[in-house]
């Protein structure tokens, strides 16, 4: 079945062509690694914060790790493309490197978390894309979707007193781990330079790194992901001005059910262990540069 989905996403089919210059198969790539010059290119910088909820389903009951908060930065470029097909809508993809503290005891904040305690570092690189609305013909609302890899060194305060938890959390205790991130929201514009933004976040870093089940894990996201995108232009024909939010349901529904999935197994489809995980709320502000 794979092969058959393959063979159409590298068709140039020769009816679409007709009223187009491009095939469909050129203007999908044009859309995803060139820049036409009517796209618009924006330097932003970007900062969440939040509260997030560290565990694994390698270990047990009897283990509790404590609630973090979130700070993170991120420093990214974003193209807006109002060439859509319809005057109401833009397109918007961008790739960001980010850094973070994802800790339990800020300085600044007096929370009681009960559980062991972890203060971590992360920092990585990923890329976001997806639809938004026009005002006035300038974008007012960003509806996003976005996949990053991590890197992540944390520090736990204290040994479970189980010792299959206590030897998972030594494998990560003080040692860098890479990861995934998964993040859905809103970015809604406050001022013409300034922007709003709300999201949840999934992130999972991996006890063991195996290249060839994470590879075929990436690769099955992105045939779920983009085949979408195949046929974007025929999509908003017929969906109009609902198409932004069909696209982000179908894209951030995809993630939220394969991460879900992945906290079990970090390599569905792949057998494997669990991951250490985050789950997070996070607001912050988006400052175009």
């Amino acid at each position: 079945m794979i092969k058959y989905i393959y063979i159409l996403l590298f068709l140039n089919l020769p009816v679409y062509a007709e009223f187009v210059e491009e095939s469909r198969w050129e203007r999908f790539i044009h859309n995803f690694y060139s820049k036409p010059g009517h796209v618009v290119n924006q330097v932003y910088l970007k900062f969440d914060g939040g509260i997030s909820n560290l565990t694994s389903y390698s270990l047990t009951s009897e283990t509790n790790l404590a609630q973090t908060q979130n700070l993170e930065g991120y420093y990214g470029f974003v193209r807006i493309d109002k060439e859509t097909g319809n005057s109401d809508l833009f397109k918007h993809q961008s790739e960001f490197a980010f850094l973070g503290n994802v800790s339990t005891d800020f300085k600044t904040l007096d929370f009681n978390f009960d559980g062991i305690k972890s203060d971590a570092w992360r920092f990585g690189f990923g890329l976001n894309d997806g639809f938004g609305f026009l005002s006035d013909g300038k974008p007012l609302l960003h509806l996003t979707h976005s996949t990053a890899i991590s890197f992540l060194r944390v520090d736990f305060d204290g040994v479970p007193q189980n010792t299959k938890d206590a030897d998972f959390i030594k494998t990560f205790d003080r040692k860098f781990k890479f990861g995934q991130i998964y993040s859905g929201g809103l970015r809604f514009k406050i001022y013409e330079f300034v922007h709003l933004n709300a999201n949840y976040e999934m992130s999972q870093y991996y006890r063991d790194f195996q290249f060839m089940n994470w590879f075929g894990m990436w690769m099955t996201d992105n045939l779920l992901q983009r085949w979408i995108d195949y046929f974007e232009p025929d999509l908003i024909k017929v969906l109009g001005n609902n198409y932004p939010w069909v696209k982000f349901a179908y894209k951030n529904f995809v993630s939220l059910i394969s991460y879900n999935l992945r906290k079990h197994e970090m390599y569905f489809p792949f057998k494997s262990e669990p991951p250490l995980y985050y789950d997070a709320f996070k607001i912050g502000l988006t400052l175009i540069i």
